[in-house]
């Protein structure tokens, strides 16, 4: 297998197949350096691991169990997919339904451990799960008492604690780039951070290897919005070297000096059937004076409507 670097071509990554590859460019993701800076939008909290028998019709609840029982079938009006399964821990049990996804009952099997995360509903047969976010775990059971530990190596990826929404196009959903993330998570230790370790320090902004950690996988929300703010400050920060960098380019350059030519403006300010205001008379002796020089004028005028700005222009 050749090396995974971040210029590394998104097609060339294992598990992406080429008919999802429009898709990703769609998404502006042709590398995995892209892929690694295409940060998520928000997220869901769920964080909130409880035992079956605590948990509450409304709330949105993460519970760990194991499959008890799982099906799948049509319902008899619609002729829409449903799979169902049984969810049991030491407390109790708990259905989930999903609908249009039938490939979930080929993806769990009875007595796989999961992680379900959601809102809970409250339907005729009782509370219960629709549609939540699941996840096979590789360990037995936790309680609820254990959540503490559930992000310890990014073991939980989708229903554990923070979890990453990214903007989505079609064929393309957060789960799936959850996964692709993960799996070219360690590349970003070949990115070298454009920040200097003084600006970082000053700044108190984390790294850019530990900032791409947080901001898919945060263990805490102040974590994530810290690595939020470092690639805030870090995305200004190249705006602004970049208009330093062409306002340097404009000073080299030459233009032909306009000489200020007094009795021609003279002449034209008492033609007008108006006075000027002090700002017009201060805009236009600034943009005179920039004409005169030997260099490109590099000047925003800016006013509401109605404030003067053509006739300004009209004088230069």
């Amino acid at each position: 297998m050749p090396q995974i670097l971040p210029n590394t071509l998104i097609e060339s990554v294992p598990r992406v197949s080429t008919r999802i590859v429009p898709a990703l460019k769609r998404l502006g993701i042709r590398t995995v350096r892209d892929l690694l800076f295409y940060f998520p939008s928000r997220y869901e909290d769920y964080s909130n691991l409880k035992q079956i028998t605590d948990i509450r019709a409304g709330e949105i609840a993460t519970i760990q169990g194991r499959v008890q029982k799982i099906s799948l079938h049509r319902t008899a009006r619609k002729h829409m997919a449903l799979t169902e399964a049984i969810v049991a821990d030491e407390s109790g049990k708990i259905k989930a339904v999903w609908f249009n996804q039938p490939f979930i009952a080929k993806t769990l099997r009875v007595g796989d451990t999961i992680n379900l995360s959601g809102k809970i509903a409250d339907g005729k047969y009782g509370i219960g799960f629709q549609n939540p976010a699941y996840e096979k775990m590789r360990n037995t059971p936790r309680s609820a008492r254990g959540i503490s530990s559930i992000h310890e190596g990014i073991n939980s990826i989708h229903t554990g604690g923070l979890v990453a929404i990214y903007p989505e196009t079609e064929g393309i959903t957060s789960r799936w780039l959850r996964f692709l993330i993960k799996s070219v998570l360690d590349i970003r230790k070949n990115i070298l951070d454009p920040l200097p370790l003084e600006t970082r320090i000053r700044h108190n902004l984390p790294g850019v290897v530990e900032s791409l950690r947080a901001i898919h996988f945060p263990c805490r929300p102040e974590e994530a919005a810290l690595a939020e703010r470092r690639f805030s400050f870090e995305e200004l920060l190249m705006l602004q070297l970049r208009a330093l960098q062409e306002r340097m380019k404009l000073k080299k350059l030459q233009a032909p000096a306009i000489p200020l030519d007094l009795p021609l403006i003279k002449r034209f300010v008492q033609s007008l059937p108006f006075t000027l205001t002090d700002a017009q008379r201060r805009s236009i002796w600034e943009i005179l004076n920039d004409l005169a020089k030997p260099r490109p004028m590099n000047r925003l005028l800016e006013g509401d409507v109605g404030s003067g700005k053509t006739v300004v222009g009209a004088a230069a």
